[in-house]
């Protein structure tokens, strides 16, 4: 950049003349040039190397010389060597700093920012401070300035996250010592990848860096824990989450208070049970007259008869699991009556086939005792005695009561248990599977989901197992979470989800996942992937799942189905259920179709058994498959089996088709369309079963071109013969104008004449032309 210098002399006395002082410019190196040698005034123009050069300047006059020097500095040019984001990528209301980097220019220099984050405010500093509040991804200028003004400008690029954030679940919240529970963290905001930590854990349980910690506590308790999950940029984000172990469902205390009253008197039979799954149930036997089990852990009872009774408490927690305690109320004879020491079955637990004693000790009364026993299992029926053994024919958990009674008809209670076990049989819950085991849906779609345990022995027990379902991130929401059948529905953001499942019994617990992929919706037709029945065959009476897996497609879908079982009607579902009325073969179609109008189509084969002594068809069929309007098709139907004669009804048959009782029907559809036709059979005795097939009758395209076209050979042909007639006639007329010839045939001569004044016969005009000329 030019600069310009003045020589201005100082003279005595002054002012120094206006002429006569010699001026001379000069440099000391090549870092620049002069535009003059000589002159009040110099322009200086500095050269591309940076440095320092010296100006000199020297003044003569009258023969005297005065010298005077500058040293010039010369800088490079201005420039911004280096501009980031340290770091790049930021969560929200993380700080990030933009650093600046310049060279050359002349000091000091002024720095401005522009295009920050909300959040961010610019200052005059090669390094900023920034906080951003919002996501997004930001373009950030700087433009730095030095002293001369000289600017220049770099940008750089900030990304900005969502804010971490997480949530922890623990599934199921209470488990039985020995079981699993599911601690599963879900993640969001934040840069990928994430990592985890879990603290603290009970013992028994050990962190791992996983979204889902699988953790078997080996002590009961309620323990509450920490998940910290870390961002790739470092963020930290911490939540909790709460459980409990309990130990096996116990009742810890069972007692009457007071447990000796005189008759007329209340007393309170009171429990404590720990353990198990709450809420539990409570349920007494053995009580006195006058007294009735309820449902609650404390009871009142005012018996309205003296005697001695072993009362049983059996609780039952959520799981079905049972615990019992005994106690005994002494309930005080008035004087006079009969007095029961004891009443006791010996032993009091038996398996069934094996015996025991039933013995009776009362004292007391006037005149000869009587014993009167209720509540006997079958096969023991003791009468008026006091000691009776006998082996029960049935299991089951028995309270039994004896009735002493005096001459008098003074009587007395008392009870006793005894327990007569079927086996000492324990399920083991082996595994658990999801069926269907998908392994891709649609954003928005929609899939019911079944756990199906696998126990030994089997089968699984009806009830007793609980289960419990969880989503690994919030791209599916599984509802409800804790029942053996849920319906699961995708998000509107496509991505990946890891669905858990946590089956519970008393005697352990096992789990499963399945990985679905979200995909998302397509501008092309909709694709079915899978279309299937489960269980298949099935009796009849039984439920069957359908379950259409498609992909692509532009959502919503909606689903059809065609040549379904009675019983089961049509859902707008990707899976449902139902239970078949009638047994037989069905070939059932699905359409698929997405919300542009675009289909797909599947089919699948169902066969539902029927008791024995139905008739079975073995076979129902159509041919052919696909015809076109006013094409013939046959239904051919071939059954085993039955009772008596059998009755045919057709159903869904397209137009132009009627009904016929008959295990073949003919006829020609007059309607287009796809038609599920359905055939019940019907025996002597009434039983039903049917079966369906699948029609294709196309439009009638081919009936309209098979008229066209015996048109056109009309046309042909009367063609054809016109143009023979024209033929023939210019044939005749040409021979006409040339007269007799003999071309056309062998010439034959004419008789001789029979006298002179016969004239000849007339020429021939020639032979007609030929009917059918090659």
């Amino acid at each position: 950049m030019p600069a310009n210098f003045n020589a201005t002399p100082s003279c005595s006395p002054a002012p120094c003349p206006s002429s006569g002082l010699l001026i001379v410019w000069a440099l000391n190196n090549t870092l620049g040039g002069l535009n003059t040698s000589n002159g009040p005034s110099v322009r200086f123009t500095a050269g591309a190397t940076p440095g320092i050069t010296q100006l000199n300047l020297s003044v003569t006059y009258n023969g005297r010389t005065v010298n005077s020097t500058a040293s010039i500095q010369i800088v490079a040019a201005l420039q911004i060597t280096a501009f980031g984001a340290q770091p790049s990528t930021v969560d929200a209301l993380r700080t990030t700093y933009l650093n600046a980097t310049v060279a050359g220019g002349l000091p000091p220099y002024t720095y401005g920012y522009s295009g920050l984050p909300p959040g961010c405010a610019s200052a005059n500093t090669s390094s900023l401070a920034c906080t951003p509040s919002t996501p997004g991804t930001y373009a950030i200028l700087l433009t730095v300035a030095d002293a001369q003004s000289h600017t220049q400008v770099a940008q750089t690029v900030l990304v900005v996250d969502p804010s971490l954030s997480a949530t922890l679940s623990a599934l199921p919240a209470t488990i039985l010592l020995g079981g699993t529970v599911y601690l599963n963290a879900s993640a969001a905001g934040g840069a990928l990848p994430y990592a985890y930590t879990y603290v603290p854990l009970p013992a028994g349980c050990t962190s791992l860096n996983t979204a889902s910690l699988a953790c078997t506590p080996s002590v009961n308790g309620t323990f509450y824990v920490n998940a910290y999950v870390k961002d790739a940029t470092g963020a930290t984000f911490s939540t909790s989450a709460v459980f409990t172990v309990v130990g096996p469902l116990a009742v810890s205390s069972f007692t009457a208070v007071p447990a000796n009253v005189a008759l007329g008197q209340t007393s309170s039979l009171v429990s404590t049970v720990q353990g198990g799954f709450a809420p539990y149930s409570y349920a007494y036997s053995g009580l006195p007259s006058g007294c009735t089990s309820a449902d609650t852990a404390n009871l009142s009872c005012t018996a309205s008869v003296p005697g001695r009774f072993t009362v049983t408490l059996s609780v039952t927690d959520n799981l079905g699991e049972q615990a019992s305690g005994v106690t005994v109320l002494t309930v005080q004879s008035p004087p006079g009556y009969p007095i029961i020491a004891s009443f006791t079955a010996s032993p009091s637990t038996i398996a069934l086939g094996g015996s025991t004693t039933f013995d009776v000790s009362a004292t007391g009364g006037s005149g000869t005792l009587s014993y009167a026993y209720a509540n006997m299992p079958p096969g023991c029926s003791p009468g008026d005695v006091s000691v009776y053994t006998c082996s029960p024919a049935l299991s089951g958990n028995y309270s039994l009561t004896v009735t002493v009674m005096d001459s008098a008809q003074h009587a007395s209670e008392a009870t006793t248990e005894l327990i007569v076990s079927p086996s000492t049989q324990v399920f083991s819950l082996l595994s658990v599977n999801i069926t269907p085991a998908i392994g891709t849906i649609a954003v928005n779609g929609k899939v019911q989901l079944s756990a199906q345990p696998v126990c030994s022995p089997a089968p699984c027990p009806a009830f007793g197992i609980a289960y419990t379902w969880s989503v690994s991130n919030n791209l599916a929401v599984a509802s409800p979470n804790n029942a053996q059948t849920i319906t699961l529905t995708a998000g509107s953001t496509p991505g990946t989800v890891s669905l858990n499942l946590q089956a519970q019994t008393r005697t352990g617990g096992v789990g499963t996942a399945i990985t679905i992929s979200i995909l998302p919706t397509s501008s092309g037709a909709p694709r079915i992937t899978s279309f299937s029945v489960t269980p298949n065959p099935v009796a009849l009476g039984g439920t069957v799942q359908f379950s259409t897996v498609t992909q692509g497609g532009s959502y919503p879908l909606s689903y059809s189905y065609t040549g379904l079982a009675p019983g089961c009607a049509s859902q707008n579902a990707e899976v449902f259920s139902c239970s078949p009325g009638i047994g037989g073969q069905f070939n059932v179609w699905v359409v698929v179709t997405d919300k542009t109008g675009k289909t797909a189509t599947a089919q699948t084969n169902l066969s539902v058994t029927s008791p024995a002594g139905y008739p079975v068809i073995a076979s129902f069929t159509v041919s052919p498959t696909t015809t076109s309007v006013g094409g013939s098709v046959t239904f051919s139907v071939t059954v085993h089996g039955g009772t008596g004669s059998l009755s045919y009804v057709y159903g869904g048959l397209p137009a132009g088709c009627q009904n016929a009782d008959a295990n073949t029907l003919q006829c020609a559809p007059s309607t287009a369309g796809n038609f599920s036709v359905q055939v019940t059979v019907t025996d002597g005795a009434g039983r039903s079963v049917a079966a369906t097939t699948h029609l294709t009758v196309l439009t009638a395209t081919s009936s309209s071109n098979s008229g066209g076209s015996s048109l056109g050979i009309l046309l042909v042909i009367l063609a054809i013969v016109v143009i023979a007639v024209v033929i023939a006639i210019v044939v005749a007329l040409w021979v006409r104008r040339r007269g007799p010839t003999t071309s056309l045939q062998p010439y034959t001569p004419a008789p001789a004449p029979t006298s002179a004044t016969t004239p000849p016969p007339a020429p021939s005009q020639g032979p007609p032309p030929p009917s059918n000329p090659q």
